[in-house]
């Protein structure tokens, strides 16, 4: 794994070698902050990137693959990204969405949720573009600020800590 530096919400500096398990161990808190987390999976969001709606779902147990979860881990993900979808819809950020899945030997496996862009990303992602603002402008992405952001994630943890449980399908 590559040693990477992150500014947390503090300030503070920290080095890590894989984010989503520092996220989930609560070892740094993400700059968008934690939104809802259970013992398997933590959902949180980053202010590095200024997209109204871009959510992180990620198994709390450091995994490269997806298949790597047992069955019912899967659907657990599956349901809590519907669940994220649902917030952001109740809050009327978008009427459709864009869910990425990460996963590979190098990776943490994660899922990202954000507003679908018109003609954004529809061939190839570039996450670099959603990192700096002025080719956001560019392709005329809108920017949202730090306050709708923290705002938008205080909203989506009331949401998703209300009535919320995980239920077992047998």
């Amino acid at each position: 794994m590559n040693v990477r530096f992150v500014r947390d919400i503090t300030g503070r500096d920290i080095c890590f070698e894989c984010e989503c398990c520092e996220v989930g161990n609560h070892s740094i808190l993400p700059s968008g902050g934690r939104i809802w987390e259970n013992d398997d999976f933590v959902v949180y969001s980053h202010l590095s990137v200024p997209l109204l709606g871009f959510i992180i779902v990620a198994p709390k147990k450091h995994i490269h693959h997806f298949s790597e979860l047992v069955y019912d881990k899967q659907t657990d993900l599956a349901i809590i990204s519907m669940r994220v979808v649902d917030a952001l819809k109740k809050f009327e950020i978008s009427d459709d969405f864009t869910v990425l899945k990460f996963e590979g030997e190098s990776e943490h496996a994660r899922v990202w949720i954000m507003p679908k862009l018109n003609g954004i990303f529809e061939n190839d992602f570039d996450f670099a573009l959603l990192e700096n603002r002025y080719s956001m402008e560019r392709r005329s992405i809108p920017i949202a600020s730090t306050y709708e952001i923290l705002y938008l994630n205080r909203r989506m943890k009331t949401a998703m800590t209300t009535n919320f449980v995980l239920v077992d399908p047998k």
